[in-house]
């Protein structure tokens, strides 16, 4: 192996090992601070609302029976003592340490000898470097998911489903090198259609991929500033946590209902700059409108 992939194997073992740290501490602190404000997503008692909800934030890698595209959730908001403030922010750090670790050991393939048969084959080298650091089925979207940690007092919080369009922006030679990938493995007279279609672009036009809409549970906040009353948005797939006492009263809580069905099912439309009809079908790409394409849009999740 080489001296650079062994640099990247030992950057992402100190990465995970620090990160694997931090969340038994923040583990601890939370499991501890069961006096403090506590609301969790069908659990009324705040020692095992805590207790569960630390387990999803614990959770590095697939569960037995875990669907692929699955990611487990713990929606809450938890008052805490500022030592477990920076202790959650330690975690963000780690698993923004450990993701950019990942990052560049993706795009690298190394051979490995397959157990079973003696024979080699390709792996990507983060693949294996998982497997040796003894996380084989580790689950980056849930893994890395940051906490959301709030520098002011909550006063309210209003827990809903959210239906998200997540609009991605690319260039033409992003969109070339995807379709080149989906013609190596199937060539079909419709694929070579959206080829020559895609070759009469500018080599400047911004393109934009949309995924199926998806949901997961929001929070809007209401804080108390120093300013004065401010209102934000967060995503609250994992507990949210605030700066509070222990033995008061919390925050006024609007609980996320049960089921996402509960939620209306109208999805806003927010991509109003992107054309209807998909330019490439086969990747869900679409030209913005002729007069937004040079305009500088960043699309992320849009509700």
């Amino acid at each position: 192996m080489s001296s650079e992939n062994s640099q990247l194997r030992a950057d992402l073992a100190h990465a995970l090992e620090q990160l694997e740290d931090h969340l038994a501490q923040l583990d601890a602190r939370l499991r501890a601070e069961t006096d403090y404000p506590t609301w969790a997503w069908q659990q009324a008692d705040a020692k095992i609302g805590r207790r569960q909800a630390s387990l999803v934030i614990q959770a590095l890698d697939f569960q037995d029976g875990q669907d692929a595209h699955h990611t487990r959730i713990a929606p809450a908001l938890f008052g805490a003592a500022p030592e477990t403030l920076a202790a959650a922010r330690a975690v963000n750090h780690w698993k923004n340490r450990v993701r950019a670790a990942l990052a560049p050991m993706a795009k690298r393939e190394i051979l490995v000898t397959d157990p079973d048969t003696g024979a080699e084959r390709k792996e990507p080298l983060d693949k294996v470097a998982l497997r040796w650091l003894k996380h084989p089925r580790f689950h980056k979207r849930q893994a890395l998911r940051e906490l959301v940690v709030i520098d002011h007092p909550v006063t309210k919080g209003t827990f809903f489903w959210a239906r998200l369009r997540k609009i991605l922006r690319i260039d033409k030679a992003e969109a070339i090198r995807r379709l080149r990938v989906r013609l190596d493995h199937t060539d079909t007279p419709e694929l070579r259609l959206e080829w020559d279609r895609l070759q009469a672009l500018s080599p400047h036009e911004p393109l934009a991929v949309v995924n199926a809409p998806h949901i997961h549970p929001k929070v809007n906040l209401v804080l108390q500033t120093v300013d004065g009353i401010k209102r934000v948005s967060k995503r609250g797939v994992l507990p949210v946590l605030y700066p509070d006492r222990p033995g008061v009263a919390g925050p006024d809580i609007r609980p996320l209902p049960d089921d996402p069905a509960d939620t209306p099912t109208r999805l806003r439309r927010s991509d109003v700059q992107i054309e209807d009809t998909p330019f490439l079908p086969s990747l869900h790409i679409h030209r913005y409108r002729a007069d937004c394409r040079y305009r500088n849009i960043n699309h992320e999740d849009i509700s």
